[in-house]
Protein backbone atom coordinates (compact mmCIF):
# COMPACT_ATOMS: atom_id res chain seq x y z
CA UNK A 1 0.00 0.00 0.00
CA UNK A 2 1.24 3.43 -0.45
CA UNK A 3 2.80 4.90 2.27
CA UNK A 4 1.34 8.07 1.87
CA UNK A 5 -2.31 6.77 1.89
CA UNK A 6 -1.36 5.46 5.39
CA UNK A 7 0.48 8.29 6.81
CA UNK A 8 -2.60 10.39 5.57
CA UNK A 9 -5.00 7.78 7.25
CA UNK A 10 -3.36 7.34 10.53
CA UNK A 11 -4.13 10.82 11.48
CA UNK A 12 -7.93 10.70 10.75
CA UNK A 13 -10.56 9.65 13.57
CA UNK A 14 -12.61 6.48 13.66
CA UNK A 15 -15.11 8.29 12.67
CA UNK A 16 -13.70 9.45 9.03
CA UNK A 17 -12.41 5.72 8.48
CA UNK A 18 -15.93 4.24 8.93
CA UNK A 19 -17.13 6.13 6.22
CA UNK A 20 -14.53 5.31 3.89
CA UNK A 21 -16.26 2.13 2.62
CA UNK A 22 -19.36 4.63 1.90
CA UNK A 23 -17.23 6.72 -0.76
CA UNK A 24 -16.57 9.33 1.58
CA UNK A 25 -13.39 10.87 1.17
CA UNK A 26 -11.32 14.56 2.03
CA UNK A 27 -9.71 16.94 0.00
CA UNK A 28 -6.58 17.00 1.51
CA UNK A 29 -6.15 13.33 1.06
CA UNK A 30 -3.63 12.32 -1.76
CA UNK A 31 -5.40 12.59 -5.49
CA UNK A 32 -4.69 8.51 -6.03
CA UNK A 33 -6.46 7.63 -2.57
CA UNK A 34 -9.41 9.54 -3.50
CA UNK A 35 -9.24 8.09 -6.85
CA UNK A 36 -9.42 4.66 -5.68
CA UNK A 37 -12.25 5.23 -3.02
CA UNK A 38 -14.24 6.91 -5.51
CA UNK A 39 -13.79 4.44 -7.95
CA UNK A 40 -14.58 1.54 -6.13
CA UNK A 41 -17.83 3.04 -4.96
CA UNK A 42 -18.93 3.59 -8.64
CA UNK A 43 -18.19 0.17 -9.53
CA UNK A 44 -20.06 -1.31 -6.41
CA UNK A 45 -23.99 -2.14 -6.93
CA UNK A 46 -26.10 1.01 -6.14
CA UNK A 47 -27.75 -0.45 -2.84
CA UNK A 48 -30.19 2.35 -2.00
CA UNK A 49 -34.19 1.34 -3.29
CA UNK A 50 -35.45 3.92 -5.94
CA UNK A 51 -39.46 3.22 -6.89
CA UNK A 52 -38.91 -0.47 -5.54
CA UNK A 53 -42.38 -0.88 -4.73
CA UNK A 54 -43.56 -0.05 -8.64
CA UNK A 55 -41.03 -1.82 -10.00
CA UNK A 56 -41.68 -5.08 -8.62
CA UNK A 57 -45.70 -4.04 -7.89
CA UNK A 58 -46.25 -5.96 -4.68
CA UNK A 59 -48.68 -5.32 -1.52
CA UNK A 60 -46.87 -4.64 1.20
CA UNK A 61 -48.38 -6.37 4.96
CA UNK A 62 -46.95 -5.27 8.02
CA UNK A 63 -46.50 -8.31 10.31
CA UNK A 64 -49.36 -8.59 13.52
CA UNK A 65 -47.23 -9.30 16.71
CA UNK A 66 -48.01 -13.30 16.85
CA UNK A 67 -46.44 -13.58 13.65
CA UNK A 68 -43.17 -11.02 14.52
CA UNK A 69 -42.30 -12.18 18.08
CA UNK A 70 -39.04 -13.18 18.59
CA UNK A 71 -37.72 -11.25 15.73
CA UNK A 72 -35.43 -7.91 16.22
CA UNK A 73 -36.42 -5.18 13.61
CA UNK A 74 -33.83 -6.35 10.72
CA UNK A 75 -35.54 -9.97 10.95
CA UNK A 76 -39.18 -8.07 10.72
CA UNK A 77 -37.87 -5.84 8.31
CA UNK A 78 -36.73 -8.55 5.80
CA UNK A 79 -39.70 -10.95 6.28
CA UNK A 80 -42.46 -8.49 6.25
CA UNK A 81 -41.10 -7.58 2.38
CA UNK A 82 -39.63 -10.93 1.17
CA UNK A 83 -42.43 -12.66 1.76
CA UNK A 84 -44.36 -9.95 -0.29
CA UNK A 85 -42.57 -10.26 -3.03
CA UNK A 86 -43.03 -13.72 -2.89
CA UNK A 87 -46.06 -13.86 -2.53
CA UNK A 88 -46.40 -12.02 -5.86
CA UNK A 89 -44.60 -13.71 -7.59
CA UNK A 90 -45.67 -17.13 -6.83
CA UNK A 91 -49.29 -15.63 -7.69
CA UNK A 92 -47.86 -14.61 -11.22
CA UNK A 93 -46.40 -17.95 -12.12
CA UNK A 94 -49.03 -20.05 -10.59
CA UNK A 95 -46.54 -21.70 -8.25
CA UNK A 96 -48.21 -22.17 -4.80
CA UNK A 97 -45.65 -24.24 -3.31
CA UNK A 98 -42.71 -22.20 -1.83
CA UNK A 99 -39.28 -24.70 -0.40
CA UNK A 100 -38.13 -21.88 1.80
CA UNK A 101 -34.40 -23.07 1.35
CA UNK A 102 -31.87 -22.59 4.53
CA UNK A 103 -35.27 -21.82 6.53
CA UNK A 104 -33.03 -21.24 9.85
CA UNK A 105 -35.90 -21.07 12.48
CA UNK A 106 -38.80 -20.63 9.88
CA UNK A 107 -40.00 -17.03 10.51
CA UNK A 108 -40.21 -16.25 6.57
CA UNK A 109 -41.69 -19.76 5.99
CA UNK A 110 -44.27 -19.32 8.60
CA UNK A 111 -45.37 -15.63 7.56
CA UNK A 112 -45.56 -17.15 3.76
CA UNK A 113 -47.69 -20.31 5.06
CA UNK A 114 -49.98 -18.20 7.98
CA UNK A 115 -50.49 -14.53 6.22
CA UNK A 116 -49.51 -15.31 2.92
CA UNK A 117 -51.63 -18.65 2.69
CA UNK A 118 -49.04 -20.72 0.38
CA UNK A 119 -48.11 -23.96 1.43
CA UNK A 120 -44.47 -23.99 2.25
CA UNK A 121 -41.78 -26.48 3.00
CA UNK A 122 -39.00 -25.14 5.17
CA UNK A 123 -35.44 -27.01 4.31
CA UNK A 124 -32.88 -26.75 6.54
CA UNK A 125 -29.59 -28.90 7.33
CA UNK A 126 -30.20 -28.57 11.09
CA UNK A 127 -32.51 -30.64 12.78
CA UNK A 128 -32.41 -28.38 15.75
CA UNK A 129 -34.42 -25.82 13.39
CA UNK A 130 -36.72 -28.37 12.51
CA UNK A 131 -37.67 -28.58 16.12
CA UNK A 132 -38.03 -24.81 16.70
CA UNK A 133 -39.93 -24.31 13.37
CA UNK A 134 -42.23 -26.99 14.06
CA UNK A 135 -42.80 -25.72 17.40
CA UNK A 136 -43.51 -21.94 16.78
CA UNK A 137 -45.57 -22.89 14.03
CA UNK A 138 -48.01 -24.81 16.46
CA UNK A 139 -48.02 -21.96 18.84
CA UNK A 140 -48.69 -19.82 16.16
CA UNK A 141 -51.71 -21.92 15.12
CA UNK A 142 -52.88 -22.38 18.11
CA UNK A 143 -53.22 -18.79 18.72
CA UNK A 144 -55.22 -17.97 15.57
CA UNK A 145 -57.90 -20.94 16.53
CA UNK A 146 -58.35 -19.77 19.89
CA UNK A 147 -58.84 -16.33 18.47
CA UNK A 148 -61.13 -17.66 15.36
CA UNK A 149 -62.85 -19.90 18.47
CA UNK A 150 -63.47 -16.60 19.90
CA UNK A 151 -65.81 -15.56 17.54
CA UNK A 152 -67.78 -18.35 17.01
CA UNK A 153 -65.81 -18.39 13.53
CA UNK A 154 -63.62 -21.44 11.49
CA UNK A 155 -60.23 -20.21 9.91
CA UNK A 156 -58.46 -22.41 7.45
CA UNK A 157 -54.53 -22.58 8.48
CA UNK A 158 -51.71 -23.75 6.69
CA UNK A 159 -48.56 -24.61 8.53
CA UNK A 160 -45.04 -24.99 6.91
CA UNK A 161 -43.59 -28.73 6.94
CA UNK A 162 -40.04 -28.89 7.86
CA UNK A 163 -37.74 -31.05 6.06
CA UNK A 164 -33.94 -31.90 7.91
CA UNK A 165 -31.52 -32.20 4.52
CA UNK A 166 -28.50 -30.77 3.99
CA UNK A 167 -28.20 -29.45 0.59
CA UNK A 168 -24.37 -30.37 -0.45
CA UNK A 169 -24.70 -29.71 -4.29
CA UNK A 170 -27.51 -28.83 -6.68
CA UNK A 171 -28.23 -32.73 -7.45
CA UNK A 172 -29.56 -32.87 -3.69
CA UNK A 173 -31.58 -30.09 -4.35
CA UNK A 174 -33.13 -30.69 -8.29
CA UNK A 175 -34.20 -34.20 -7.24
CA UNK A 176 -36.00 -33.16 -3.80
CA UNK A 177 -37.63 -30.43 -5.70
CA UNK A 178 -38.56 -33.14 -8.48
CA UNK A 179 -39.43 -35.84 -6.06
CA UNK A 180 -42.14 -33.32 -4.06
CA UNK A 181 -44.02 -33.51 -7.46
CA UNK A 182 -43.37 -36.48 -8.95
CA UNK A 183 -44.89 -38.54 -5.90
CA UNK A 184 -47.46 -36.37 -4.78
CA UNK A 185 -49.87 -39.24 -4.12
CA UNK A 186 -47.37 -40.95 -1.92
CA UNK A 187 -46.79 -38.45 0.16
CA UNK A 188 -47.54 -38.60 4.43
CA UNK A 189 -48.07 -35.93 6.36
CA UNK A 190 -45.73 -35.40 9.69
CA UNK A 191 -44.63 -39.43 9.11
CA UNK A 192 -45.01 -40.28 12.88
CA UNK A 193 -43.01 -37.29 14.27
CA UNK A 194 -45.10 -35.02 16.29
CA UNK A 195 -42.95 -32.13 14.40
CA UNK A 196 -43.09 -33.62 10.98
CA UNK A 197 -39.20 -33.24 10.40
CA UNK A 198 -37.90 -35.39 8.10
CA UNK A 199 -34.20 -36.43 7.13
CA UNK A 200 -33.16 -36.95 3.34
CA UNK A 201 -31.76 -40.01 2.94
CA UNK A 202 -30.67 -42.01 0.33
CA UNK A 203 -34.27 -42.76 -0.49
CA UNK A 204 -35.58 -39.97 -3.14
CA UNK A 205 -39.11 -41.42 -2.17
CA UNK A 206 -38.34 -40.68 1.98
CA UNK A 207 -37.02 -36.80 0.97
CA UNK A 208 -40.51 -35.67 -0.60
CA UNK A 209 -42.43 -36.74 2.19
CA UNK A 210 -43.73 -33.75 4.71
CA UNK A 211 -45.51 -32.16 2.00
CA UNK A 212 -49.24 -31.62 1.52
CA UNK A 213 -50.72 -33.42 -1.62
CA UNK A 214 -52.98 -30.38 -2.28
CA UNK A 215 -50.19 -28.60 -3.15
CA UNK A 216 -49.62 -27.63 -6.79
CA UNK A 217 -46.85 -29.39 -8.75
CA UNK A 218 -45.35 -25.66 -9.93
CA UNK A 219 -42.35 -24.80 -6.94
CA UNK A 220 -40.59 -21.79 -5.98
CA UNK A 221 -37.51 -21.45 -4.23
CA UNK A 222 -36.86 -18.74 -1.61
CA UNK A 223 -33.97 -17.99 0.21
CA UNK A 224 -33.34 -15.24 3.23
CA UNK A 225 -29.35 -14.95 3.37
CA UNK A 226 -28.93 -18.43 2.10
CA UNK A 227 -25.25 -19.07 2.80
CA UNK A 228 -22.35 -19.54 0.38
CA UNK A 229 -23.20 -22.22 -2.01
CA UNK A 230 -26.83 -22.75 -1.16
CA UNK A 231 -27.63 -19.32 -2.86
CA UNK A 232 -25.80 -21.01 -6.18
CA UNK A 233 -27.46 -24.42 -6.23
CA UNK A 234 -30.88 -23.05 -5.84
CA UNK A 235 -29.88 -21.19 -9.44
CA UNK A 236 -28.57 -24.39 -10.56
CA UNK A 237 -31.84 -26.16 -9.64
CA UNK A 238 -34.17 -23.47 -10.95
CA UNK A 239 -32.28 -24.38 -14.57
CA UNK A 240 -32.14 -27.92 -14.01
CA UNK A 241 -35.45 -28.82 -12.49
CA UNK A 242 -38.67 -28.18 -14.67
CA UNK A 243 -41.03 -27.72 -11.43
CA UNK A 244 -39.41 -25.20 -10.22
CA UNK A 245 -40.80 -21.98 -11.81
CA UNK A 246 -39.30 -19.03 -10.23
CA UNK A 247 -36.26 -18.41 -7.32
CA UNK A 248 -35.90 -14.98 -4.95
CA UNK A 249 -32.57 -15.14 -3.75
CA UNK A 250 -30.89 -12.86 -1.00
CA UNK A 251 -27.39 -14.63 -0.59
CA UNK A 252 -24.73 -14.32 2.01
CA UNK A 253 -21.58 -15.46 3.54
CA UNK A 254 -19.86 -15.44 0.57
CA UNK A 255 -16.54 -16.45 2.01
CA UNK A 256 -18.17 -19.88 2.46
CA UNK A 257 -18.18 -19.87 -1.42
CA UNK A 258 -16.14 -22.45 -3.52
CA UNK A 259 -14.37 -21.53 -6.29
CA UNK A 260 -13.38 -23.64 -9.51
CA UNK A 261 -9.98 -23.13 -8.74
CA UNK A 262 -9.80 -25.05 -5.31
CA UNK A 263 -12.56 -27.48 -5.61
CA UNK A 264 -11.94 -28.56 -9.96
CA UNK A 265 -15.37 -29.07 -10.21
CA UNK A 266 -16.96 -26.52 -12.51
CA UNK A 267 -20.22 -28.22 -11.84
CA UNK A 268 -20.38 -27.46 -8.18
CA UNK A 269 -18.26 -24.78 -7.72
CA UNK A 270 -19.70 -21.39 -6.23
CA UNK A 271 -17.81 -18.85 -8.09
CA UNK A 272 -17.43 -18.30 -11.10
CA UNK A 273 -20.80 -19.16 -12.53
CA UNK A 274 -20.49 -17.03 -15.72
CA UNK A 275 -18.77 -17.87 -19.22
CA UNK A 276 -18.52 -14.12 -19.24
CA UNK A 277 -16.70 -14.49 -15.70
CA UNK A 278 -14.53 -17.05 -16.02
CA UNK A 279 -13.39 -15.84 -19.58
CA UNK A 280 -11.84 -12.62 -17.58
CA UNK A 281 -9.48 -15.16 -15.66
CA UNK A 282 -10.48 -13.64 -12.32
CA UNK A 283 -9.70 -15.49 -9.02
CA UNK A 284 -10.23 -14.48 -6.03
CA UNK A 285 -9.80 -16.62 -3.23
CA UNK A 286 -11.06 -17.23 0.49
CA UNK A 287 -9.42 -13.56 1.53
CA UNK A 288 -11.24 -11.89 -1.47
CA UNK A 289 -14.74 -13.27 -0.47
CA UNK A 290 -13.99 -12.61 3.04
CA UNK A 291 -14.00 -9.19 1.70
CA UNK A 292 -17.55 -9.50 1.10
CA UNK A 293 -19.01 -10.29 4.28
CA UNK A 294 -16.51 -7.86 6.91
CA UNK A 295 -16.19 -4.35 8.20
CA UNK A 296 -13.72 -3.47 10.14
CA UNK A 297 -11.73 -0.50 11.86
CA UNK A 298 -8.60 1.12 11.09
CA UNK A 299 -7.14 2.45 8.08
CA UNK A 300 -5.75 -0.47 6.43
CA UNK A 301 -9.03 -2.03 7.50
CA UNK A 302 -10.88 0.15 6.50
CA UNK A 303 -9.53 0.33 2.63
CA UNK A 304 -9.81 -3.42 2.84
CA UNK A 305 -13.49 -3.04 3.60
CA UNK A 306 -14.18 -0.60 0.69
CA UNK A 307 -13.36 -3.32 -1.13
CA UNK A 308 -15.97 -5.55 0.30
CA UNK A 309 -18.71 -4.03 -1.65
CA UNK A 310 -16.64 -4.83 -4.93
CA UNK A 311 -16.27 -8.16 -4.49
CA UNK A 312 -19.98 -8.79 -3.45
CA UNK A 313 -21.10 -6.91 -6.69
CA UNK A 314 -18.16 -9.43 -8.63
CA UNK A 315 -20.22 -12.08 -7.30
CA UNK A 316 -23.62 -11.24 -7.58
CA UNK A 317 -22.70 -9.59 -11.43
CA UNK A 318 -21.78 -13.53 -11.93
CA UNK A 319 -24.79 -15.20 -10.92
CA UNK A 320 -26.91 -12.54 -12.84
CA UNK A 321 -25.12 -12.95 -16.13
CA UNK A 322 -24.73 -16.95 -15.43
CA UNK A 323 -28.84 -16.51 -15.50
CA UNK A 324 -28.90 -14.33 -18.70
CA UNK A 325 -26.80 -16.49 -20.30
CA UNK A 326 -29.74 -18.91 -20.86
CA UNK A 327 -31.30 -16.74 -23.15
CA UNK A 328 -34.50 -15.77 -23.49
CA UNK A 329 -36.22 -18.56 -21.38
CA UNK A 330 -35.41 -16.72 -18.07
CA UNK A 331 -36.65 -13.34 -17.20
CA UNK A 332 -33.36 -12.27 -14.24
CA UNK A 333 -33.58 -9.02 -12.45
CA UNK A 334 -30.87 -7.67 -9.41
CA UNK A 335 -32.45 -5.57 -7.40
CA UNK A 336 -31.94 -3.56 -3.70
CA UNK A 337 -35.09 -5.27 -1.48
CA UNK A 338 -34.46 -4.08 2.13
CA UNK A 339 -33.35 -0.55 3.16
CA UNK A 340 -29.59 -1.06 3.31
CA UNK A 341 -29.09 0.92 6.69
CA UNK A 342 -31.22 -1.89 8.29
CA UNK A 343 -29.94 -4.46 6.29
CA UNK A 344 -26.85 -4.22 4.38
CA UNK A 345 -27.13 -7.53 2.49
CA UNK A 346 -29.67 -6.38 0.70
CA UNK A 347 -29.11 -7.87 -3.14
CA UNK A 348 -31.78 -9.77 -4.26
CA UNK A 349 -31.91 -12.14 -7.44
CA UNK A 350 -35.36 -12.65 -8.92
CA UNK A 351 -35.86 -15.54 -11.55
CA UNK A 352 -38.58 -17.01 -13.83
CA UNK A 353 -38.99 -19.18 -16.27
CA UNK A 354 -40.23 -17.15 -19.67
CA UNK A 355 -44.36 -17.44 -19.66
CA UNK A 356 -44.99 -15.08 -22.19
CA UNK A 357 -45.18 -11.77 -19.86
CA UNK A 358 -41.72 -10.29 -18.33
CA UNK A 359 -42.24 -10.65 -14.29
CA UNK A 360 -42.35 -6.04 -14.54
CA UNK A 361 -42.69 -3.52 -16.75
CA UNK A 362 -41.37 -0.96 -14.84
CA UNK A 363 -37.40 -1.99 -14.26
CA UNK A 364 -36.24 1.07 -12.55
CA UNK A 365 -33.67 0.59 -10.27
CA UNK A 366 -33.23 -2.77 -11.72
CA UNK A 367 -29.77 -4.28 -13.15
CA UNK A 368 -29.99 -5.68 -16.80
CA UNK A 369 -27.15 -7.35 -18.90
CA UNK A 370 -25.89 -4.35 -20.30
CA UNK A 371 -25.17 -2.87 -17.22
CA UNK A 372 -23.60 -6.17 -16.16
CA UNK A 373 -21.56 -6.63 -18.53
CA UNK A 374 -19.90 -2.71 -18.40
CA UNK A 375 -19.62 -3.26 -14.87
CA UNK A 376 -17.64 -6.95 -14.96
CA UNK A 377 -15.05 -4.95 -18.08
CA UNK A 378 -14.54 -2.10 -15.32
CA UNK A 379 -14.28 -4.50 -12.36
CA UNK A 380 -11.82 -6.51 -13.68
CA UNK A 381 -8.75 -3.91 -12.88
CA UNK A 382 -9.98 -2.65 -10.02
CA UNK A 383 -10.72 -5.87 -7.57
CA UNK A 384 -6.78 -6.93 -8.49
CA UNK A 385 -5.93 -3.86 -6.23
CA UNK A 386 -7.13 -5.79 -3.67
CA UNK A 387 -3.97 -8.31 -3.44
CA UNK A 388 -1.97 -5.27 -2.94
CA UNK A 389 -4.25 -4.68 0.40
CA UNK A 390 -3.34 -7.93 1.60
CA UNK A 391 1.11 -7.59 1.22
CA UNK A 392 0.67 -4.12 2.03
CA UNK A 393 2.32 -2.87 5.39
CA UNK A 394 0.20 -3.24 8.10
CA UNK A 395 2.30 -0.74 10.79
CA UNK A 396 0.48 0.11 13.83
CA UNK A 397 -1.25 3.01 13.23
CA UNK A 398 -3.25 5.86 15.27
CA UNK A 399 -7.29 5.04 15.40
CA UNK A 400 -6.41 1.31 14.57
Amino acid sequence: MDQEWLDCLCDEPVESLLRIPSGFVKDNWPVSLQEFVATARSLALPRERKNWQTALAFNFQPLDSVLSQGMNMKKKHEVEILSAVIKTIADDIGARTVIDVGAGQGYLAQVLSFQCKLPVVALDASPHHGTVTSSRAARIRKHYLSQAQKLNGSRNLNVPKTVTCNVLSSNVLTSFSATLCEEVDTLVENSGNDHGILSHKTSQKNASASIHESMNPSLLLAGLHACGNLSVNMLRTFLDCEEVKAVVSIGCCYNLLSEEQSTGDEQQCGFPLSHGVKSSGLILGKNARDLACQELIGPYWSLRAALGPLVETLILLDRLLFLQEQGSSVNATLFPLFDPIISPRNMAIIVEKAHGVPMSTNTTGLVGKGAAVRSILGLNFLVKKIYVLWYCNRRPCRGS
